[in-house]
């Protein structure tokens, strides 16, 4: 019986040896090329709300997203991408309308499937770094008499009469195609409150000719509405990195897409790799830098403050129903985010729930919460969720943590190439566990299950099995913050745990680990039969 308790110490202390407890830093000897295997009477474990700064989910739809079922438009935007990662959609949401524009004499602005989508995945790549998903509402065909092209925009008389009409309901942003402007520019927006916006019926215009930030542009300065830079031309940025920046010689992100080659020619995801802050190899430099205030100033307020000032940032939070079942619908930590709600004069509306806390989740005191109505919250994840139930034993040593990739918000490099890295965007966290919730201790990776918990997506690959050194009844994750290589946002879709201590799968990822842990439990060994003597 001793030698057996030597034997269970000695499993321990060999993993808690030779692998870090930071889920980024797993070497690939782990890796299996499998989906999950289940653990014996396994369940969740409860989300604790209150940790998250923000909640979302992953979509099989592109944001932009109009399948032309209304009859609206004949531009269809349908692409979807059910078996891949899909599109990670935050709970803190720009909703967008689409009017493609025919003026009086006929001509219809040349916007289409390929160039709105271009539009749209531009817009959540940049926005995502602030936490925010930018959706379309549906496409319309409109013909305007009072409307030729190239539309004026010496003034704002003729965007006036394209944004009289055809706008949606509500705070949704309206978004004009049409074919050109004179003079010759990409874009032109005001916001309600802009001084020559009508009757408060601001909105967008986006030309044929334009480059691929042109939409994300527009709305920013739709967004911001009265604010103002300090600059000659105050309604743009002075910072030539920063996405509202108004010269020729701004810094435009390019068609690049992420990548885990050095080559745009593999589109893994169709994510654009330059907007969004740098990280490693990826990501261009911060484009929402340069501070904003009334006209003369003075100029104290984040753009982020500025924006989320908008009515148009619809914000909710979900985080008493998501992060406990396995089902596309994810919590996440966001340290940048963090970090803007703590500035001095911050509105904080960036996040849910202030403080730089980690996220917890804790044993099920009841039945586990039924699964989300998807149709009602108008969500279309890869997969019907995994139907586990509510563990509620007295303490678990092993969990799954379901982790996400998400192509908008997921900026995680390979340490090695600085490549945007699928693996690496999955575990991008810290995990410890309690048994009190007070005292906390490193979690012991075991395997990674290079193909998640389902084969219909690849959203939840690299899914990672933990040991916990003690008898836990809690499990809190942060966001990992390895400089140049983690963005220091993740998300977590469920952690499923059991009472047993469920040791590494054999396979050729796991001959390095068992032989770290056989090496040891020799020596253990070796020690008790010499005592014994």
């Amino acid at each position: 019986m001793r030698l057996m308790i030597w034997l269970a110490v000695g499993v321990i202390m060999a993993l808690s040896t030779c692998e870090p407890s930071h889920a980024i830093n797993i070497p690939t000897s782990l890796d299996l090329d499998i989906v999950r295997p289940p653990m014996p009477n396994e369940g969740y474990l409860h989300f604790i709300d209150g940790g998250e700064d923000l909640t979302g989910w992953i979509d099989t739809r592109n944001p932009a997203f109009y399948n032309g079922a209304d009859r609206r438009s004949t531009t269809v935007t349908n692409t979807t991408n059910p078996g891949g990662i899909g599109y990670d959609r935050s709970d803190f949401q720009v909703r967008v309308q689409n009017v493609i524009v025919t003026d009086k004499n006929g001509v219809t602005a040349g916007a289409n499937q390929a160039s709105i989508e271009r539009n749209f995945n531009f817009a959540n790549q940049i926005y995502r770094q602030l936490g925010i998903s930018v959706l379309s509402t549906g496409n319309i065909d409109a013909a305007y008499n009072n409307v030729t092209f190239p539309v004026d925009i010496n003034s704002f008389a003729e965007v006036n009469k394209l944004w009289a009409a055809n706008r949606p309901a509500g705070n949704t942003v309206p978004n004009y195609y049409v074919r050109d402007f004179t003079p010759a520019a990409g874009g032109v927006a005001g916001g309600p409150n802009l001084p020559g916006v009508v009757n408060n019926n601001g909105g967008t215009a986006v030309g044929d000719v334009h480059f691929p930030d042109a939409l994300a542009h527009e709305v920013g300065h739709f967004l911001l509405d009265n604010s103002r830079f300090n600059n000659p031309d105050n309604l743009h940025s002075p910072v030539l990195t920063d996405l509202v920046c108004g010269t020729l010689q701004c810094m435009f992100p390019n068609d690049n897409v992420k990548s885990t080659l050095n080559t745009q020619f593999q589109r893994l995801n169709g994510a654009p790799s330059q907007p969004g802050q740098k990280v490693g190899g990826i990501g261009g430099l911060d484009q929402f830098s340069a501070p904003v205030g009334p006209m003369g100033g003075p100029f104290t307020t984040a753009q982020i403050d500025a924006i989320y000032s908008s009515a148009s940032v619809l914000r909710a939070d979900h985080g008493a129903t998501f992060g406990d079942r396995a089902d596309f619908n994810f919590v996440e930590d966001n340290i940048p985010l963090e970090e803007a709600a703590a500035r001095t004069g911050s509105n904080q509306r960036m996040v849910n729930h202030t403080g730089f806390d980690f996220m917890v989740w804790q044993i099920n005191q009841g039945a586990v919460p039924a699964p989300l109505d998807e149709a009602a919250l108008d969500h279309q994840t890869p997969a019907p969720d995994l139907n586990l139930p509510g563990f509620n034993g007295p303490f678990f040593r092993t969990a799954d943590v379901v982790s996400l990739i998400s192509r908008y918000a997921d900026m995680d490099v390979d340490p090695t190439s600085l490549n945007w890295s699928a693996r690496e965007s999955a575990l991008d966290y810290i995990l410890q566990f309690s048994i009190d919730g007070i005292t906390w201790v490193n979690g012991i990776p075991v395997n990674v299950f290079d193909r998640g918990w389902t084969a219909a997506s690849q959203a939840e690959d690299f899914l990672v099995r933990w040991n916990s050194p003690v008898d836990a009844r809690f499990v809190r994750i942060q966001a990992d913050t390895l400089v140049s290589e983690d963005d220091r946002n993740t998300q977590i879709d469920a952690i499923i745990v059991s009472q047993v201590l469920v040791g590494p799968i054999d396979g050729p990822s796991s001959i390095l680990l068992l032989l770290c842990g056989a090496f040891l439990l020799f020596a253990i060994a070796r020690r008790w039969r010499s005592r014994t003597t």
